[in-house]
């Protein structure tokens, strides 16, 4: 804010004497306007030196101001209410109030005051005319410019921010922050303490991984402030993958599921692997899975189990049919999401075999029988040997 009072020292009418100043006050409304208010005085000094005394009778003095090279705001009058009195050492004022653009970039400006005198408020305006202009004089502090706001070093839940002004208006009561928010139009967001440096520089903790934010600083002083311009940044992290997922099914009621590669993504937390598999049977559906929590593995296999050749005590088995298709899934899962990846494998048919005999003409030869049965609603599976006859 700039306040002032100048005089001028004018000619009227040939005569010396008349004196005109403002005192005005400039004050920056936002970046590209200039408020201008105040009180435009104008007196005659002695003219008696001079021979000459000059008198109003109902007559005004008007005056007209503008801002720099914008247009004038109109006539406003200065005039003396009383008939017939001596306008000698005497003083009238008029206030003033108005608001005109300039540009952003100034940091002085130019009052033109135009004076005009008018016989009487009918007989419009004389040929004698008094200007006063090109009075620069400093603005007040202004509003900062040129703000900026930048992110680096991004992790999975920090990043640095920082931020910085022009040299305008950084003074007195300047201060400016960062601010960051999941909301691109910042109906909520965070802050970080104010600096009053034109530069500043802040470590942002406890982001959430995988996340888009959207920031922007904010600088101030007495004059106003401004935000700068909007940025966005993500931070690091990412779900898991899973490759190579194979199965196979080597004996009846066995299935080896394999899973080639887990890979458990950046950041995410709570790891956990699931095998879900499941067949239709008989118009019902039959569903299994197993489970690793806390898993950091990089591959992971599951064999349903076999029976050994030769033993004598049958093994159940409930999780895998004959003759049947099987549908699987694995399932890897962080705290940033999930990843799957599906298959299917078909089991192979269990049979009996018979000897046919006895036969001088048939030898019947070493086999591996396997023997489907059921106890229950469990499939079973019995290996035996057979020897030759």
């Amino acid at each position: 804010m700039a306040s002032t009072s100048t005089q001028l020292v004018y000619s009227w009418y040939g005569y010396s004497g008349f004196y005109a100043w403002v005192d005005y006050t400039a004050v920056r409304s936002g970046t590209g306007n200039i408020r201008l208010y105040g009180t435009v005085h104008l007196k005659c000094a002695s003219l008696s030196g001079q021979g000459y005394y000059y008198s109003w009778y109902n007559n005004r003095i008007n005056y007209r101001m503008k801002i720099d090279n914008n247009g004038w705001t109109g006539y406003t009058q200065i005039k003396e209410n009383t008939t017939g009195s001596l306008i000698e050492n005497r003083t009238f004022s008029s206030n003033f109030d108005f608001t005109q653009s300039v540009a952003a970039s100034s940091t002085k400006i130019t009052i033109y005051v135009h004076f005009i005198d008018a016989q009487n408020s009918s007989a419009g305006w004389v040929n004698n005319t008094v200007s006063w202009s090109n009075v620069t004089v400093p603005l007040g502090e202004q509003p900062p410019s040129n703000a900026g706001a930048s992110v680096s070093s991004i992790t999975c839940n920090s990043a640095t921010a920082k931020v910085s002004v022009g040299s305008q208006g950084v003074g007195s009561g300047f201060k400016q922050r960062f601010e960051y928010s999941t909301s691109s139009n910042f109906s909520s967001y965070t802050t970080t303490d104010y600096t009053s440096s034109s530069s500043g520089s802040w470590n942002l903790t406890g982001l959430t991984p995988a996340t888009k934010y959207y920031y922007r600083s904010y600088a101030v002083n007495s004059a106003g402030g401004i935000n700068s311009s909007t940025g966005s940044f993500t931070t690091r992290g990412s779900k898991p993958t899973l490759t190579n997922a194979s199965a196979t099914n080597p004996e009846v009621y066995r299935i080896i599921f394999k899973l080639g590669s887990i890979n458990w993504g950046e950041c995410g937390t709570s790891p956990k692997l699931r095998l879900d598999w499941k067949y239709i049977m008989d118009g019902k559906t039959y569903s299994f899975y197993k489970e690793w929590n806390n898993a950091t593995m990089t591959s992971q296999t599951y064999d349903t189990g076999q029976i050994i050749p030769g033993e004598t005590t049958p093994t159940y088995y409930s999780e895998v049919p004959d003759d049947e298709t099987v549908s699987y899934t694995w399932t890897a899962t962080t705290s940033l999401g999930s990843t799957t990846l599906s298959g299917t494998v078909a089991c192979q048919p269990s049979y009996t075999a018979y000897v046919i005999g006895p036969s001088t003409d048939y030898k019947p030869v070493e086999a591996e029988v396997r023997v489907s049965s059921s106890k229950g609603k469990q499939p079973t599976q019995v290996v035996r040997r057979w020897s030759k006859i």
